[in-house]
Order: structure tokens, then sequence, then C-alpha cells
């Protein structure tokens, strides 16, 4: 094997990303292969100023013997969410920043350890891809106007903003 110690690894769905819904794959490594064995699937809209004073649940969901498709079991694995602020103090730091904070719940004792840290994974790539954003709540663009964006829409793989300027000048 080229990595040895590797125990899971994550992929986004091609082509189309999850359509609808952010989507990633989550996989087990085993000697000669990968097991799709979980979906994380999360919201169409998220993020931006939303993320304030919304949490936003990613579904951990078991996908049936590998092929892609969600079990019948219709209760989630686990869940990782990015959690809301829960002070004004939390809300100033991350107002300007991307300062977060998650949660991964298991729902399923049964996940091995190697999945579970592969859910902390997850976790990580969650956060890069979709919420590591320069300033996402609030920003000035180049002709000075004071730009809020409400919240990111999730279509096709692409995040777009849906945002409202607000001018500074006359």
């Amino acid at each position: 094997a080229r990595y040895p110690c590797l125990s899971g690894r994550c992929k986004v769905p091609v082509p189309f990303g999850g359509g609808l819904t952010p989507t990633i794959q989550v996989m087990d490594r085993t000697a000669t292969s990968d097991t799709h064995w979980a979906n994380a699937t999360g919201p169409t809209c998220f993020g931006g100023c939303s993320e304030l004073c919304c949490s936003v649940p990613f579904a951990v969901h078991r996908v049936a013997n590998g092929n892609g498709k969600v079990g019948l079991d219709l209760l989630s694995v686990a869940t990782i969410s990015k959690i809301k602020p829960k002070t004004l103090g939390a809300m100033a730091r991350e107002l300007p920043s991307d300062s977060d904070i998650y949660e991964l719940e298991i729902h399923d004792p049964t996940i091995t350890p190697q999945q579970r840290a592969t859910l902390i994974g997850t976790a990580l790539l969650m956060d890069y891809m979709f919420f590591e954003k320069d300033m996402d709540c609030l920003k000035c663009d180049s002709q000075g106007n004071i730009v809020f964006n409400l919240f990111n829409m999730f279509c096709c793989g692409v995040l777009w903003p849906c945002t409202m300027s607000i001018p500074t000048r006359g």
C-alpha cells in the first residue's frame, strides 16, 4: 500500500459534488482498497451571517454495501456540526475571523476508532471547504461599500454567496 498508516479518507462525489447538498464521501482504508461506508451531507444554504445565529449540521449516514446509496436506516450514525456562537463575545470573535467551533456527535456505538478518526478528518475537510472564507460575514468591496454575505447557497460543488451591499458614498 502507498500509505500504510492511512486509516480512511474522504472525497467529494464526482460529478456535481452532491447536487444541491454538500456531500463528502467517507471511506475506510483496507490493505487493498477503499470502502465507501458513509456520506456526510449538509444543508443547501449555510455560512455568511446565517452562521452567527444558526448551527450548521452535517448528518453522517451509512451507505448500503459500499455502493454510495444511503442505507435504509433513517437515523444518522453521527453528526458533525459547526456550532453557532453562544455569547456576544464569541460572536465578536467569529465575525471578523475564521474562528469556528465544531461538535462531533457519534450516535452509533459500533463505529470503529478508525472510522471515528476519519470523521474528525472529515470535520477538518468540511471546515476548509465550506467555512474558511476570509471575512465571510462582512467586508468592504473595492468601491468602499459595506457588503453583508447573508448566506452561501451550495449548487453542484460551488458556493454561491447571497449578499446585500450598502453604499457608503452618495
